[in-house]
């Protein structure tokens, strides 16, 4: 008779560029990590220059997610929704250590997700390429930060090293896709694939007959949480955007229609502009004629100067 699957049997892998300082895995929510965008009068800038740099004008921006998200037995793989492959860190936990937590909503070999921080236990084993440990261990800062943990150093496939690393763990290894494991089932192991999606779904309904609120969906696009985040980075872009125009009208030294520039803006990217309804329109490509790319790319450096020191004293304020 088959040993039951529970929790005991997963391993959540976690691809990353950041390591997780303090053990510590946060989720993305207003100000934690300014993340490059394109300009947000990009198709202005592509119209006006046949030689068009776009990373001169890229602004930055705080991202938001609320959620924490792994994959079980296998690592993610690049896809419509993001590239994931060759990260400076592959995290590799085991889920029996969090399957009490209370910020977890869905069990799935694509997309386990909690809405929570999340402490990583002493169990955990982070992989890193070679490259990466020599420049980590270069530093004494980070050099002592990676003696709290179980490190592994590979070079070549991000994929190979995640595959031994599970096995040497005692995990089976599944290759994964957008929508879960790719496995046709003909060999021993494409097998217990199967065996760890049917285990996925006992241990799910296990935990909520014992009252835990998973989401239903197996899909976090559908979910509660996702229309959740979706309503906050909505909020949060049109914050951006006229946090950036109000700094460009700052620095430049005739007077721009902000409240029009911003209603245009907004418009475009399908926020709401209420507030703006009366500004009169205005077109975007003379605006841009009229600052200069030159001086519109020297702005947008110092705007992205000033949302690092803003992330700075946001994480102080949030450490204190």
């Amino acid at each position: 008779m088959e040993e039951p699957i529970t929790e005991q049997d997963y391993a959540m892998v976690r691809s990353t560029n950041f390591f997780p300082e303090h053990r510590l895995i946060e989720t993305l929510d207003k100000h934690t990590i300014p993340q490059p965008i394109g300009s947000y009068f990009e198709s202005e800038i592509r119209e006006l220059t046949g030689d068009y740099d776009p990373s001169k004008f890229d602004v930055l921006d705080f991202i938001n997610r609320r959620t924490v998200h792994w994959t079980l037995n296998g690592l993610v793989g690049d896809h419509a929704y993001g590239s994931f492959s060759n990260s400076n860190y592959i995290i590799i936990e085991p889920f029996k250590n969090h399957i009490n937590d209370e910020g977890l909503l869905n069990i799935n070999e694509a997309d386990t997700f909690f809405a929570q921080d999340m402490k990583l236990s002493p169990e955990a084993t982070i992989l890193m390429p070679l490259e990466q440990y020599k420049k980590l261990m270069s530093d004494p800062k980070t050099r002592k930060a990676i003696n709290d943990f179980k490190i592994a150093v590979y070079t070549g496939s991000d994929k190979t090293a995640t595959e031994m690393s599970l096995h040497d763990q005692g995990y089976v290894y599944g290759t994964i896709g957008t929508w879960g494991f790719l496995t046709d089932r003909r060999t021993e192991s494409q097998q217990y694939c199967g065996r760890l999606e049917d285990g996925m779904k006992e241990i799910s309904e296990r935990l909520k007959s014992e009252g835990r609120e998973l989401e239903e969906e197996e899909r976090h696009s559908y979910s509660k949480s996702y229309a959740i985040d979706q309503e906050r980075r909505q909020e949060i872009s049109k914050e951006s955007i006229e946090r950036f125009v109000e700094f460009l009208a700052s620095k430049f030294d005739k007077e721009l229609p902000v409240e029009s520039i911003k209603r245009v803006l907004l418009d475009r990217s399908g926020l709401d502009s209420k507030e703006y309804k009366d500004a009169p329109d205005v077109d975007l490509k003379d605006i841009v004629n009229l600052i200069g790319l030159d001086k519109l790319a020297e702005i947008t450096k110092e705007y992205n100067e000033y949302m690092l020191e803003l992330h700075k004293e946001e994480r102080k304020i949030s450490k204190m």
